[in-house]
């Protein structure tokens, strides 16, 4: 099995409770830094068009910033 790439589709069992299933799309991979705000996606500092219906972690606001560390 390959490591996931930007764009790709996961789908994997929620670990707190194995009966949920959820679909996930690959935004940013290690190294890159993601930004998320007025509802737009920047990925290493460029917006990414097409991206819809952005969801954030409960209580997340969506000025914050991360960088992935997988």
């Amino acid at each position: 099995m390959r490591a996931p790439r930007r764009g790709d589709i996961i789908v994997f069992r929620y670990p707190i409770d194995i009966r949920q299933t959820f679909v996930k799309r690959v935004v940013g991979v290690p190294g890159d830094h993601i930004k998320v705000k007025n509802n737009q996606i920047f990925v290493n500092g460029v917006m990414q068009d097409g991206i819809q219906d952005i969801r954030l972690p409960f209580g997340q606001k969506t000025a914050a910033k991360a960088t992935t560390n997988i």
